[in-house]
């Protein structure tokens, strides 16, 4: 847990903006506008007030993570699921984009959520439309790159929409990473990077048997031709999750041996379990901690409550059970939210099966109904954190004995 609260405090976004903008020139020639988006938009705007004192500002954020600032709209949207308002915050901010000149300077600070939070369908799609397709993505176990491809394509603010609703004006982007590649195209579906050639949100959607269940004016809008732009070069990470990787060293206590593992945990949550399980296994003597983060994704098959972070944490024990070494799992999000649930992830152990057996649960049906939350409850491994105002993806600790 303390490794854990040391990534997160690492992605601290009043913080990481802060020193972004430290030191640089507070003059414009016309007005200074700041828009904030995403989970972390709240501390995020807050530095940015105590830098420069902005003629507008706007602000989107989740009803966990909501701010109210003097001179700031502050508006509410939804996460994961799209919702009305996200969609009305969405058009507040095109209003707010649509009144900038070539003086103006407009300064997106973009954290993870803000894909879902700003809903803005190209028409004709509605809402109804793009809550279906999200949905539907998000129950495949497609990777968020591939995810986000997709509503790039469908989205007047995403894939550089942002950007062309802003323009003449200068747009510089501070961007706080929960993508694990940090590929800003990819993070809340890249507002202000353009869509390229080599996107092609169709062919994804067929390669996950979702394209034909679509209404033909969804079909007709993600083949498309895109329209290349010049990319935006103000564009600059200044939190992610492999910052917060590295920040858990700092907590590995003295007598510890560690592999700091970079590479990030993509992929299915099946396949990441077991490499979890088989990377214990393998490990030498004495006591070793192995730190990772990512984002692996959990594909739905049945109508239980969790999270990918839950569902590899009792996947994990599942496969330990009965491993003759002492030993802990922890995996958790940073923003303090696993899927639709109140737990950030859980911590499991060896006794984390036999807990979940003792309450009446099978933790293998469990896990086939995609309910790791009801287990890990049963068993009292659930991480409450509440909203912790950062989202930078997952972090994951196997200690072992």
């Amino acid at each position: 847990m303390a490794c854990f609260e040391a990534g997160v405090a690492a992605a601290d976004p009043y913080q990481a903006v802060a020193k972004a903008l430290s030191g640089r020139p507070k003059i414009v020639k016309g007005r200074l506008i700041y828009v904030a988006l995403g989970k972390a938009a709240g501390p995020m705007m807050r530095a940015a007030l105590d830098w420069a004192t902005p003629d507008q500002a706007i602000l989107v954020t989740n009803s966990e993570n909501a701010s109210e600032f003097e001179n700031v709209t502050c508006l509410i949207g939804d996460h994961p699921t799209p919702s009305e308002r996200g969609e009305a915050a969405a058009s507040e901010v095109e209003k707010c984009l649509a009144n900038a000149n070539e003086k103006d300077v407009i300064l997106l600070l973009l954290s993870g959520g803000a894909s879902a939070l700003v809903p803005a369908p190209k028409a004709p799609l509605t809402l109804t439309d793009k809550v279906f397709i999200n949905d539907q993505m998000l129950a495949s176990g497609m990777p968020i790159e591939d995810i986000n491809t997709v509503r790039r394509a469908l989205s007047r603010l995403k894939g550089g929409g942002f950007l062309a609703a802003a323009l003449p004006a200068q747009v510089e982007t501070l961007i706080l990473s929960d993508v694990p590649t940090d590929d800003p195209r990819f993070i809340a579906s890249g507002p202000t990077v353009p869509r390229s050639l080599e996107e092609d949100a169709g062919a994804i959607l067929k390669k996950y048997s979702l394209f034909e269940a679509l209404a033909d004016r969804v079909k007709d809008t993600v083949s498309e031709p895109i329209k290349p732009a010049e990319p935006n070069k103000h564009i600059h990470i200044v939190g992610s999750n492999s910052e917060s990787v590295r920040a858990m060293l700092a907590a590995v206590p003295d007598g510890l041996s560690y592999f700091h593992i970079m590479q990030p945990v993509t992929g299915d949550v099946e396949d990441a379990a077991v490499e979890v399980a088989e990377r214990a296994k393998a490990a030498g003597k004495g006591r070793v901690m192995y730190l990772s983060g990512g984002e692996p994704t959990v594909v739905l098959k049945g109508n239980g409550k969790g999270g990918r972070s839950q569902h590899l944490a009792l996947r994990v024990a599942q496969h330990l059970e009965g491993f003759d070494r002492d030993w802990a799992f922890l995996a958790a999000g940073t923003d303090g939210r696993d899927g639709p649930t109140d737990a950030a992830g859980a911590v499991v152990g060896p006794g984390t099966i036999g807990r979940v057996r003792e309450k009446g649960l099978d933790p293998e049906a469990e896990l086939a109904n995609n309910n790791a939350y009801a287990a890990l409850k049963a068993s009292g491994d659930l991480i409450i954190t509440g909203g912790t105002g950062t989202n930078v993806g997952d972090l994951h600790v196997l200690v072992l004995g």
